[in-house]
């Protein structure tokens, strides 16, 4: 059985705002994209849950936040309340969709690289809506497409966490954006026009007491139904009032993801959670080959990337690397204590591994960070049944743990129309990019429409956990945790440049404010790495500009062509 202990304090290395723009993964304009990051060498699950809250997200283990005001294409975290969501038509139709296929084996013929060839060259969605929308890949896209230095070498070994050096405390308003023209109405909006339909023959026997020249289908559902109860002597208003108050109930996604299928059913499906750690869970080295496998032809198929890429090592840094730490879960009312952490959720249809969902179990939700599958089987749409199984997923674990309640959808691009159909997803709200607060996804789009950047709610309201105090923000410096007052005064001691102090006196000031105050006091801060420790005494410079010889007190950023020296690694 897997051993686990305290989570120690979390430990990250923060870099600087991008000052220059990087490729943007949704309208793919150049130099338009714009992110500040850090290195998670190790993040408890509480930490990270709160940095979701501030608009972060991670790659690996490189956690990113967009620049709201400034990139082309604000990325609004986005999240579903799972437990009061109710699946759309469309979505049902995933699901018996795959009923179908499981039980009968309808759509046998549809399967496999002959039916990918021939969907792939489809031009528009298909009229089932949302759930064709995200079938090129596009769930979860938005982790890969922000940091183009993702796929890059990491400059730096990282050896085990655990052989860190016991450490000890030391006691010595946004720019005003113009309305866009080109902005589109809301994904929602054909939803509230009401459609007409002619009228329909029925073999109801009384025909006439509900045909119209223009009813509608749900009124001429609503009047059969009505027909069928009254053939069978019972009151329609009684019975159809129990139906409305059964049905005020949220469905229970499991109920309708995991129905029993027949003895002679065509396949067999079930699901595998898998820890991303060979030392407690032996199925994540067994299934790498296996997974890494899928990824490539997903890549290659999908988004078309070249046949040699990624390599295994590029794979694992993305999708297989993860900074959270594993902690038990207390349920309540049961001896069973479930993991939080980061997982791989493995479909396997008939003892074949034909998709992976990349997810993060944490205290309030379940979050994906990327889902990829064999393109074999796209006819599925894979890409929003996962999205089902995750809100069956929180479901679940809210019975043992009522905290749990949410489904993050990562981000929601407004501008980007592969990204609409996460707006299907009702109930959900957006997180405001200045107070970082929770609004309401209907009552945010008219705001989306007028300009892809904006303040939600309450436009008074102020930022609280912004307000943070930079004395609170602990430092390891030298294998030593120390406070930032005794950090500023080592620096000075060693007779640092009183610019460069200034500098990394707005650097760190910045990393508490973007980390916000909760995580502030518990999350440490590596800077032996930071410019200001590269200092040269010899040279009186911090890695000199070529271009301009003056000196750079700028952070490394990963993907920088810059050659740096690195003194001291946390790890070691």
């Amino acid at each position: 059985m897997a051993s686990f202990r305290e989570p120690k304090y979390s430990l990250v290395e923060f870099f600087e705002r991008s000052t220059e723009g990087s490729k943007c993964g949704y309208c793919g304009a150049k130099d338009r994209s714009y992110s500040t990051g850090m290195w998670g060498y190790r993040l408890t699950v509480m930490d990270y849950q709160h940095l979701l809250h501030r608009g972060w997200r991670r790659s690996g283990k490189y956690l990113y936040k967009p620049i709201m005001h400034q990139t082309c294409c604000p990325q609004y975290a986005i999240r579903c309340n799972a437990l009061d969501f109710r699946p759309s038509k469309s979505h049902k139709k995933v699901i018996k969709k795959m009923y179908k296929f499981l039980a009968t084996g309808a759509g046998d013929e549809k399967i496999g690289p002959m039916n990918f060839d021939q969907s792939h060259k489809k031009t528009g969605p298909s009229d089932d809506s949302e759930d064709e929308a995200d079938e090129e890949g596009d769930v979860e896209m938005d982790c890969i497409q922000v940091e183009p230095g993702m796929h890059m070498e990491d400059p730096r070994n990282k050896p085990d966490l655990n052989e860190v050096a016991s450490p000890h405390i030391s006691d010595t308003p946004a720019p005003a954006v113009e309305p866009d023209s080109t902005s589109r109405t809301s994904v929602r909006a054909s939803r509230d026009t009401p459609r007409e339909f002619p009228a329909f023959e029925t073999k109801c026997s009384k025909p006439q007491q509900f045909q119209g020249p223009q009813m509608k289908k749900k009124d001429f559902r609503r009047e059969r139904a009505r027909q069928k109860l009254l053939d069978r002597g019972l009151d329609p208003d009684v019975e159809l009032t129990k139906r409305q108050a059964t049905s005020s109930f949220p469905p229970n996604m499991a109920s309708l993801l995991d129905r029993p299928l027949p003895e002679n059913s065509k396949h067999v499906f079930r699901t595998r959670l898998v820890m991303l750690d060979a030392d407690k869970d032996p199925y994540f080295e067994s299934s790498f080959e296996a997974v890494y496998k899928i990824y490539q032809m997903y890549e290659l198929t999908i988004h078309s990337r070249e046949a040699e890429r990624p390599t295994v090592k590029q794979f694992s840094r993305f999708l297989a690397d993860s900074p959270l730490q594993y902690q038990l879960g207390m349920a309540q009312n049961t001896k069973e204590q479930p993991v939080y952490g980061s997982f791989h959720l493995h479909y396997i249809l008939d003892d074949n591994l034909i998709a992976v969902d990349v997810i993060d179990i944490l205290p309030d939700c379940v979050t994906s960070v990327y889902f990829f599958y064999d393109p074999d089987y796209r006819y599925l749409s894979l890409g929003t049944y996962s999205v089902l199984k995750e809100m069956a997923m929180v479901q679940e674990l809210n019975k043992r743990f009522p905290e749990i309640k949410y489904t993050s959808l990562g981000f929601y691009v407004h501008s980007c129309s592969k990204m609409q159909y996460k707006a299907n997803f009702d109930p959900s709200s957006l997180l405001c990019p200045e107070k970082y607060t929770w609004h309401s996804l209907t009552e945010s789009l008219p705001k989306l429409d007028i300009a892809s950047y904006q303040r939600l709610g309450d436009m008074n309201a102020e930022d609280e956990d912004g307000k943070v105090s930079v004395s609170s923000t602990l430092i390891l410096y030298k294998r030593v945790l120390m406070t930032y007052e005794v950090y500023i005064a080592t620096l000075r001691k060693i007779l640092r440049p009183a610019i460069a102090i200034d500098v990394e006196q707005a650097r760190v000031a910045e990393f508490a404010y973007l980390v916000g105050k909760k995580c502030q006091g518990r999350m440490a801060l590596y800077c032996d790495n930071a410019p200001i420790n590269q200092y040269d005494e010899n040279k009186n410079s911090c890695h000199p500009d070529k271009n301009s010889g003056q000196l750079w007190y700028r952070p490394f950023r990963y993907g920088s062509t810059e050659a740096h020296t690195y003194a001291t690694d946390p790890e070691h």
